[in-house]
């Protein structure tokens, strides 16, 4: 009887300013079990939106008839509106009659709260050669670094950091350690059943991050990619399933998942890095086919695409003039292409630009730039920097107006301070109801071509330390 009445008598011993915090946990469902002939797992689909469906397969024991069962673990970011419960081992007998989401866990703070006009018993420090001594009396507040006891019928202020350990009951009701779904169940035969359940959960979320060497004449450059998934959402998946989408997802108010076919449009391909890449719905999924660990509070990386060497490569000048503007842009452009060893979906994410000193073989930073989502056979360009040693200057020459017109000139003159010739893009930017009037480089006749209905594109080259002058009058009417 002694020793019965010993084990019915649990204690939690609180940290305050003092000591740690014991707790003895609720009973709760069994937690993930690894019986991998069973099923049990972990699936993760990571947008690049920061969001994430999670679907996780476990073991529980379920009660016969109506009870109450505890899913423990779930993303502290979990949407509770998204969660879909299914029984694996017996879908038509288990039914979920409601659900709560708990999320009141337990703290020193939370502890005491739940102990107000309760016995708690405290151990408060001794002095000098005095021992500890043990007090009891009723909880009637704590703020700050103060308890206020109430001891045989007097009031008693006991200082936190006077205390070596406090020491109460069971652990109260409703407070959970980590964050909880709790279903109410109605289940036809109960027992050891495999569920899953599937529910969305914020502060999840990953990104393409490439880097790109150029080649000593800027002429190929060799590229890789890596995923990077930052995870915080409150929980750790272990050895999970993991599955990225690319795409701009729309979503309006957090919907619930649903089991569902996954139709594709093109059978999986082996995609460079591993992850197997395909298009899904209006997007596109990459898939690792082994498994993969992401801790909470953690950010990961992951290979995307091997390096791919020797992609041919354009680099240019750009300037689009307008007044004050002296800068030219530095691009370099390249086809997203097979028979360039690329040739599959990129997903959105920064591009780094890289460029060997041949000097002692180092790489050295020259630019970044980023890409949205890109298609297969799409062209890449990417703005690294300004050019040092070029140097544009626009005027205007001519303004004249009237009646519903009027005739604007301007001169661009572009000086080239490099030892080697150079060629220089410039954009011209126009308005509706635009006409070229005239248009010369150099005192001669020159030509442009439409970039679109409102760019004119000229080709203008520059020799080596010099200079050369682009001058056009654009005519507009109203």
């Amino acid at each position: 009887m002694r020793l019965a009445k010993m084990m019915l008598i649990a204690t939690v011993a609180v940290v305050l300013a003092a000591g740690p915090v014991w707790a003895q946990p609720a009973t709760e469902n069994p937690k993930p079990m690894p019986e991998k002939d069973l099923g049990a797992g972990v699936g993760l689909t990571v947008y690049s939106g920061g969001f994430a469906v999670i679907k996780e397969r476990r073991v529980m024991d379920l009660p016969k008839g109506m009870g109450e069962v505890k899913f423990v673990g779930v993303a502290k970011t979990i949407d509770p509106t998204s969660v879909h419960f299914t029984s694996l081992t017996d879908p038509k007998g288990v039914q979920v009659l409601d659900q709560n989401y708990e999320y009141d866990l337990v703290s020193p703070e939370k502890i005491l709260e739940k102990y107000l006009d309760k016995e708690i018993t405290l151990v408060v420090k001794g002095s000098g050669t005095d021992k500890a001594t043990t007090v009891k009396g009723v909880l009637q507040s704590y703020q700050g670094n103060m308890l206020t006891l109430l001891i045989d019928g007097n009031v008693r202020l006991v200082d936190r950091g006077s205390i070596q350990d406090l020491q109460l009951g069971a652990l109260p009701g409703g407070l959970l350690t980590r964050p909880t779904l709790v279903w109410k169940t109605l289940s036809d035969n109960g027992g050891k059943q495999l569920v899953k359940v599937a529910y969305m959960a914020n502060s999840l979320g990953w990104q393409a991050d490439y880097t790109a060497v150029l080649n000593g004449d800027d002429t190929k450059v060799d590229a890789n990619g890596w995923v990077t998934i930052s995870n915080n959402s409150g929980a750790r998946y272990e050895n999970a399933q993991l599955k990225l989408i690319a795409g701009d997802v729309r979503r309006v108010t957090p919907q619930p998942v649903y089991e569902r076919r996954e139709y594709a449009r093109k059978a999986a391909a082996a995609a460079p890095g591993g992850f197997e890449e395909k298009s899904f719905a209006e997007y596109h999924m990459y898939t690792l086919p082994r498994p993969t660990t992401i801790n909470d509070n953690q950010v990961k990386q992951i290979e995307l695409i091997e390096p791919v060497l020797g992609v041919p490569v354009t680099k240019f000048y750009e300037h689009t003039p307008y007044q004050g503007a002296t800068k030219v842009n530095v691009k370099v452009e390249f086809d997203n292409k097979k028979e360039n060893g690329l040739g599959i979906a990129l997903p959105k994410g920064k591009v780094r630009v890289f460029k060997k000193d041949d000097a002692d073989g180092s790489l050295e930073f020259v630019g970044e730039d980023q890409i949205d989502h890109t298609p297969k056979d799409e062209k890449i360009t990417l703005y690294i920097g300004d050019a040092f040693d070029i140097v544009a200057e626009t005027k205007q020459v001519k303004a004249e107006s009237g009646q519903r017109w009027s005739r604007q000139g301007f001169e661009v003159e572009l000086r080239n301070h490099k030892d080697v010739d150079i060629e220089v893009r410039v954009m011209v930017r126009v308005g509706a109801n635009c006409r070229v009037e005239a248009e010369a480089l150099d005192g001669k006749p020159a030509e442009h071509t439409n970039k679109d209905a409102f760019t004119l594109k000229y080709l203008v080259p520059v020799k080596a330390n010099a200079k050369s002058k682009l001058a056009y009058t654009l005519f507009y009417t109203y």
